[in-house]
């Protein structure tokens, strides 16, 4: 009934006017509530450790002082220099940017990468010939390929709610951001090629 509830919500956002954001926060702490949503008062109680709420609290504290300080547009002006980006190599243009999301995202988890990397979209697609909306499209490409399990607060909440240990999340996702960057990124370049996405 949740979910219903919320798609019913998301699909007629333009008659009512909450923002869809609003409507998965209310959905989220409807499922977190004790008796109505998925866990039991007991599970709530024992399981909940709120640390993981912190965490969360801090990331999106951390991405929303990022973007509303100047050290978004510094860094900005700083990357437009360092990234070895160049109008006649299309290729390394994208695994440039895609490995920049990455280390942006090891940095600041995946809440902050757009708030360092999407005032720099601009000036990117100038330098690189690009479209704007591909450079910001590398980005998530580069989200995907997550190395390790903190940079994604819903991951985190997921392992503690559920009791799998940071170890084997860390060998999963070490191997599949791997395999994201040296298998699925170059196909994914060769995908965009052939709809004309990079121009």
């Amino acid at each position: 009934m949740i979910l219903l509830i919320a798609l019913v919500l998301w699909a007629t956002d333009s008659l009512h006017g909450v923002s869809p954001g609003w409507v998965a926060l209310g959905a989220a702490i409807a499922c977190l509530l004790p008796g109505i949503g998925v866990l039991d008062v007991k599970t709530f109680e024992t399981v909940t450790n709120f640390g993981v709420f912190f965490y969360i609290a801090g990331v999106l504290g951390m991405v929303s002082l990022i973007d509303a300080s100047s050290l978004a547009a510094a860094l900005a002006e700083a990357a437009s220099r360092w990234l070895p980006i160049a109008p006649d190599a299309p290729f390394r243009n994208f695994e440039v940017l895609v490995s920049a999301a990455a280390l942006v995202g090891l940095v600041t988890a995946h809440p902050g990468v757009p708030a360092v990397l999407g005032p720099l979209a601009g000036s990117i697609a100038a330098t690189t010939g690009l479209p704007v909306l591909s450079v910001l499209m590398t980005q998530i490409v580069g989200l995907v390929a997550m190395l390790f399990p903190y940079q994604s607060a819903p991951i985190m909440v997921a392992l503690q709610l559920s009791n799998v240990g940071l170890g084997p999340a860390t060998r999963l996702s070490l191997a599949l951001g791997s395999l994201t960057l040296l298998l699925l990124a170059p196909l994914g370049y060769l995908w965009w090629r052939y709809l004309g996405v990079l121009g």
